[in-house]
């Protein structure tokens, strides 16, 4: 079995590697700039994360980190998510301000006085396998920016269940997920049709979702708001709580499918827990030297550290 390790990033950025053959955990620990909201992996050289106190770059080989905040060009230093395109490009939201973008050398704001981006608070950033760019946000559903051509999805012209869009995956098909707040459960989109899913019509646990992720299987899972996990396998749905003993809290903000295909989530006040499909492991500050309870984003690394 090949060694894992595991990288922690809250009001602490912890490492661990964890040798599962002889059980022995080895934490590094790196102060950060405070509560740490979103990773993302620049190609296979650099994690990024973002949070209170600007963005922060790590160089995956060698550690060296560097940050970025309001004196450099922000906006403000508060950053709610990142994600790096294909060009290599970093898209930054800043919640109520809009959105960031950055060569590198120059940052570029975009906000709804701009054509295309109809919200300013953009909750969730995804970039697609054709490099367009998705804007989950708090009220204005989804924008979509593809070159320099932009489209929206709203409950008023689309089947989309609600307009404030937590999260966006793909599946093998193609099709997009998406995790909505308030009530209205997921969404699937295929590219000409809308479907709606809740606990009314599926076996989706709750109507409100935090994060949506897809494994090699196609199975999509979904981290909700009060329910826990919920699993889709084909046409069957799963649910996993921690009424069944399985999970330590059942607010779960982040869920992330790692390389050796296990299920990570992300809880409030529970930790961070990985499933491998029989047994659950659950790292939180009372078992492990991970650096919070609340773990919001989860990432993994070319040398097999996760990120949390």
């Amino acid at each position: 079995m090949t060694e894992s390790r595991i990288l922690a990033l809250s009001l602490l950025l912890t490492s661990l590697v964890l040798r599962p053959a002889v059980g022995e955990e080895i934490w590094n620990c790196y102060t950060s700039g405070g509560n740490v909201a979103d990773i993302a992996l620049e190609g296979d050289s650099y994690v990024w994360c973002v949070g209170s106190g600007g963005a922060a770059r790590f160089d995956i080989e060698t550690g060296e980190k560097l940050v970025w905040n309001k004196a450099d060009g922000l906006p403000a230093n508060s950053l709610r998510c990142v994600a790096v395109d294909a060009k290599g490009l970093k898209w930054f939201s800043v919640p109520q301000m809009g959105v960031v973008k950055f060569d590198g050398k120059e940052w570029k704001r975009l906000t709804k006085s701009d054509p295309g981006l109809n919200n300013n608070f953009v909750l969730n950033i995804m970039v697609d396998r054709n490099d367009r760019k998705w804007f989950s946000t708090y009220q204005g559903g989804v924008c979509v920016l593809d070159g320099e051509d932009w489209t929206t999805y709203t409950t008023s012209n689309s089947g989309l269940a609600h307009d404030m869009v937590s999260s966006i995956a793909i599946d093998k098909k193609g099709r997009y997920w998406f995790g909505t707040y308030r009530g209205a459960g997921a969404s699937v989109f295929d590219g000409r049709e809308w479907v709606s899913l809740g606990p009314g019509n599926s076996g989706l646990s709750d109507t409100c979702i935090y994060s949506v992720a897809i494994d090699s299987k196609d199975r999509k899972w979904f981290g909700s708001c009060t329910e826990g996990v919920s699993m889709l396998d084909g046409k069957t749905w799963h649910n996993f709580r921690k009424s069944a003993g399985v999970l330590p809290d059942e607010c779960v903000r982040r869920v992330f499918i790692d390389k050796d295909d296990r299920l990570w989530a992300g809880t409030s006040k529970g930790g961070a827990c990985c499933y491998d499909g029989k047994t659950w492991t659950t790292y939180d500050i009372g078992s492990s030297k991970i650096a919070s309870n609340n773990v919001k984003s989860i990432a993994q690394d070319r040398k097999g550290r996760i990120w949390l």
